[in-house]
């Protein structure tokens, strides 16, 4: 079973889709649990090019 870690819920909110996600409850939240909202941001501007977004999460979750 998956722990649910820090980590891991800004995984799940960054590979969902934002679209059908809405930002506002991605933003609650980071701010419920203190996840890193500018990365969440960040990481979903780069889901437009697949090999540079498995770099980022790569270099962001080891």
């Amino acid at each position: 079973m998956l722990k649910l870690t820090k980590q891991n819920l800004e995984l799940i909110i960054i590979k969902s889709n934002p679209i059908e996600y809405h930002p506002s409850i991605a933003l609650d939240l980071c701010r419920e649990f203190g996840l890193n909202w500018e990365r969440i941001q960040e990481m979903w501007l780069y889901k437009r090019n697949p090999k540079l977004f498995e770099e980022k999460l790569k270099e962001y979750y080891k």
